[in-house]
């Protein structure tokens, strides 16, 4: 029945469809009547309308092989995540396509630490949510506050894989670099959350770091980690 009914939808609109393009033509037949339009015309009209065509198809094209791409990477890095879950933790990583690339491309260091390399993106994971949530809380203080822990969370896990590689000069630089490109990564979500509560709330935000002169007046010093008892100085770089 929902086949048949599914059908009965159609063709109606197949049959509109024709009469809209028999009316089309039938406009451009009387406008080349009446304003005597010349063949150069119609051909460049034609060639025109053939190029525009060509490219918007083009543009679909890159955008249906980038979307594929990218939910075939979204997939592998969401089975990196549930590996070893004794619960299914729900991904939030479709909300940012920059953290997909690059975790995606550092996938070569499952190979040396898939332990530090799954924490790492769980704690980015757990940041995305809050990102999406703070917009909808009336205090986002402290998801602000708790993206902030979660950030040095991810950025040690990652930064631990570093015991793991092997030893050469080219390794080391080219993990390096990674550490830079990640720790912007997360400090642009980190810096967002932030933009969100004064937004909202207007609120003086604690933060470790002053980007610019506007948060001159804002508390700059987070408190001493360095006693707590999780406190490891092989993991707490961040």
């Amino acid at each position: 029945m929902n086949h048949h009914c599914f059908r009965m939808n159609i063709y109606p609109l197949h049959r509109i469809i024709l009469y809209l393009y028999f009316v089309i033509i039938l406009l451009i037949f009387l406008g080349i009547s009446k304003y005597n339009v010349t063949l150069n015309l119609i051909v460049s009209i034609l060639v025109s309308y053939g190029v525009i065509y060509y490219i918007i198809s083009k543009d679909r094209y890159t955008q249906t092989h980038y979307n594929k791409k990218t939910d075939l990477k979204l997939t592998f890095l969401e089975d990196i995540i549930q590996t070893n879950s004794t619960i299914y933790i729900s991904n939030y990583l479709h909300l940012n396509a920059l953290i997909i690339q690059f975790y995606f491309d550092m996938r070569d260091y499952i190979e040396y630490n898939l332990s530090n390399y799954r924490d790492s993106l769980i704690s980015v994971n757990s940041m995305l949510m809050l990102e999406e949530q703070s917009g909808k809380l009336e205090n986002p203080g402290n998801a602000y506050r708790s993206i902030k822990d979660l950030y040095k969370e991810a950025m040690n896990h990652f930064q631990s894989i570093v015991h793991s590689i092997p030893y050469d000069k080219n390794v080391f630089d080219k993990f390096n670099k990674s550490l830079l490109i990640l720790q912007s990564l997360l400090l642009s979500i980190v810096d967002n959350v932030k933009k969100k509560c004064q937004l909202i709330n207007k609120l003086e935000i604690t933060t470790d770091y002053i980007p610019d002169m506007m948060l001159a007046n804002e508390v700059v010093v987070d408190a001493n980690d360095t006693i707590s008892s999780k406190y490891s100085n092989n993991f707490n770089f961040y």
